[in-house]
């Protein structure tokens, strides 16, 4: 019914964890039961997750672009998206026009129609930076909380 997600070096039932998590997710219930939203649409384009230099101080060049391939547009209102650890971004009202795509950054600045920002302010003066540089994984849910993608880098 969750992800499995560790906190410092307390990991003695890790590996029970996660096999829980992925018999869950193979049983597709509760929060892995997969979206009809257009799930057959919205897909992962391209991830940097390596800005360019310190990636605290350049967080605009950490991001996400989705693209739908469908013909059909898709309405991304109250979508989230979330890596391993607890950053969740849901999406303002916002359409994905159909063969498009949208860039979600890490950063902050001015919204637009084909550009998103996360705006994470790094709680407590920590690093505004989402996506770790050595792998995570990217979690979309629709609106009702039903998982759309999941991407392992």
């Amino acid at each position: 019914m969750a992800t499995v997600y560790t906190v410092g070096s307390n990991k003695k039932y890790i590996s029970e964890l996660e096999k829980a998590q992925r018999e869950a997710r193979e049983g597709e219930g509760c929060i892995w039961q997969k979206s009809s939203s257009c799930k057959d649409c919205i897909g992962i384009a391209y991830l940097n997750s390596n800005a360019e230099g310190n990636d605290c101080t350049n967080p605009n060049d950490e991001y996400i672009k989705f693209s739908n391939s469908c013909s059909v547009e898709c309405e991304l209102t109250g979508w989230t998206i979330k890596d391993e650890a607890t950053h969740i971004y849901t999406f303002p009202e916002f359409i994905l026009q159909s063969n498009s795509l949208l860039t979600l950054k890490s950063g902050k600045g001015t919204d637009t129609t084909e550009a998103l920002f996360w705006d994470n302010n790094g709680n407590s003066g920590q690093c505004p930076a989402i996506w770790n540089n050595d792998g995570d994984t990217v979690y979309l849910r629709d609106k009702q909380g039903s998982l759309v993608l999941e991407n392992e880098y």
